[in-house]
């Protein structure tokens, strides 16, 4: 029986698949591209506002250096990352083979089975928590929870990493 990579599918398949009815590929790519523009949005707009109506002069409590660092690489890099995943979406929309390749590695059975061992999606929604969580302590400015959030974030990252690891390397 052949991988699924080996599966040769034809340029008709995939523009049939992008032009059923009810959607295909390229409609799912669509609401990706509005899904990831409104969420920038709110990155954007969110925070902006929280300043805007709440800012009460300096306050006296300390961040942590490294903490203050975390947050803004976390902040800034998801907005660059989901504008580089917009740009990524748009190019595959118009060009048929690159939306072939795309649509190939999603449905990749070796991926989709290495990404639930090494946590799933409850790991990616316990990851995604605690990534609001440093976002909230830093326009809060709590340096407690921001550290206590912090830790348990990159903790997180270690073991969706270490269990990604093992499952490439067939261990578990």
């Amino acid at each position: 029986m052949k991988a699924n990579s080996d599966l040769p599918i034809s340029k008709e398949m995939v523009v049939k698949n992008a032009e059923k009815k009810g959607g295909g590929y390229a409609s799912k790519l669509r609401l990706r591209i509005t899904l990831a523009y409104l969420f920038v949005g709110i990155m954007i707009v969110g925070p902006a506002a929280y300043v805007l109506l709440t800012y009460q002069g300096p306050d006296e409590r300390l961040v942590p250096e490294w903490f203050f660092v975390l947050s803004w690489l976390l902040y800034y890099g998801g907005i660059v990352y989901i504008l580089v995943r917009i740009h990524f979406w748009k190019k595959a929309l118009r060009d048929v083979p690159m939306m072939k390749k795309q649509y190939m590695n999603e449905t990749d059975e070796s991926r989709r089975a290495c990404h639930e061992k090494s946590g799933g999606w409850p790991l990616d929604i316990v990851f995604l928590a605690t990534v609001i969580a440093v976002e909230i302590a830093w326009i809060l400015n709590s340096p407690a929870a921001g550290v206590t959030a912090a830790i348990i974030l990159l903790f997180t990252v270690f073991v969706k990493a270490l269990f990604y690891i093992l499952a490439r390397k067939g261990i578990i």
